[in-house]
């Protein structure tokens, strides 16, 4: 009886304790950390502003068809006295800084985005050229050669614009784009002339003389880049456009040629039928700028 009754507790004693085990096994048990959710992916999509730097390397082609009037002859003179045509070229290099501002829309891993932007420029150059002036009126006294006359060329961008559209494929954070469009600025171009004096006719005088004027120009441009989000809001970007201005002519007054000493005959100017200097600019910049995203 004794033998029956110890194994109906034992019994009891082990069905009280199980429950208990599997509680104390379930605490000891770790606790699963909740799933995390997904950071959202990087959108490029809206208004942007910012500013950037750069430096642009540009070339000039320069022109210059110079016309003097006739020094001595008082009720119609000779547009055609004195003649001076030359050509030549030089780099017009500086530094760049502006800014720009912009909206871009994002279709899955392509963007299209529009941009503006405006430029302050220092870029300036010159070129010096060994010409001629020639002076009928030296062969007539038996001069040679036509005058020896040093021509500088000075080419100057003051400012520019651009208007551009983009198109791009975007990886998250990154961003290649191709960009073109419409580019306007003011360039400047100047002639300055200085004829050397007639050595084989005493007493006649070359008197020296500038050509120059600024023109607001619209051309195009095309280039390309990469754009980096720093932050949700911040952006760095480095670009390279190809810019083409086209084209700037000016005219101005040519004093007379060949002058004998102070002789107020010598004093008129005339534009001359022909008269012009003309540059043509075309333009390389590279420039690094920031964004900040709306």
């Amino acid at each position: 009886m004794k033998r029956i009754s110890l194994g109906v507790v034992g019994i009891a004693a082990f069905l009280m304790a199980l429950p208990f085990g599997k509680i104390a096994n379930a605490a000891d048990m770790p606790l699963k950390a909740p799933l995390a959710s997904p950071a959202p992916a990087y959108s490029w999509t809206g208004f942007y502003i910012g500013g950037n730097v750069g430096y642009g390397w540009g070339h000039a082609n320069n022109s210059d068809n110079l016309i003097a009037p006739c020094p001595i002859c008082l009720v119609a003179p000779l547009p055609d006295f004195a003649t001076l045509a030359a050509n030549g070229s030089n780099r017009v290099d500086g530094a760049i800084g502006g800014g720009q501002i912009g909206y871009n829309w994002q279709v899955k891993n392509y963007l299209v985005g529009i941009e503006a932007d405006i430029q302050a420029s220092g870029q300036r150059g010159t070129n010096t050229l060994n010409s001629a002036f020639f002076l009928p009126i030296a062969f007539f006294f038996g001069a040679q050669t036509p005058s020896a006359t040093s021509l500088t060329n000075t080419t100057r961008l003051d400012w520019f614009g651009t208007v551009r559209g983009r198109l791009g494929f975007v990886y998250d954070r990154w961003l290649v784009y191709g960009t073109g469009g419409l580019a306007y600025g003011e360039l400047n171009v100047n002639s300055a002339v200085n004829p050397a004096n007639i050595s084989l006719v005493p007493g006649f005088q070359n008197v020296p003389f500038n050509i120059g004027g600024s023109q607001t120009r619209t051309g195009w441009t095309l280039g390309f880049g990469v754009e980096s989000a720093l932050s949700a809001n911040w952006s760095w970007k480095a670009e390279y456009l190809y810019m083409d201005l086209g084209s700037v002519t000016v005219t101005g007054a040519v004093p007379a040629q060949g002058c004998l000493g102070n002789n107020l005959a010598c004093n008129p100017t005339s534009a001359g039928s022909g008269t012009h200097a003309t540059g043509r600019f075309t333009d390389n910049i590279l420039r690094v700028g920031l964004n900040y995203r709306f």
